[in-house]
Formats: C-alpha cells, structure tokens, sequence
C-alpha cells in the first residue's frame, strides 16, 4: 500500500545516490510552511565533485 504525503521535514545530507540520501543523513525540522507537492529533487542544491588530482597537488 503506497504511503500518503503529507507532511514535509528538512534534512541534512552529505551524499545523493540516484534518488536516495546516504551517509549521514539528518533529519532537521517540519515544514509546515511548505506542501509537500512542492518539494522536488530537482531543487536541491548539487556541489560538483572535487578532482582528487587538484586537491592533492603540491603548493
């Protein structure tokens, strides 16, 4: 039986995979303010990896 939206919560992530939150995933506060059909993955905010190359390079 598919579960009924309706209620929204913020959350915290360090990690996207597909369309799932992993590792270290908290959660933060309801949003009452908000509906949930509002709420999209698109609007998330994506930081593009780091090249490991560029970060370990000497000075």
């Amino acid at each position: 039986m598919p579960l009924r939206v309706e209620r929204v919560c913020e959350v915290g992530y360090d990690h996207l995979q597909g369309a799932r939150f992993r590792h270290a995933t908290q959660w933060k506060r309801w949003r009452d303010d908000r509906a949930p059909a509002s709420c999209r993955y698109d609007q998330l905010e994506v930081t593009p990896p780091a090249e490991l190359a560029a970060l370990f390079a000497p000075p």
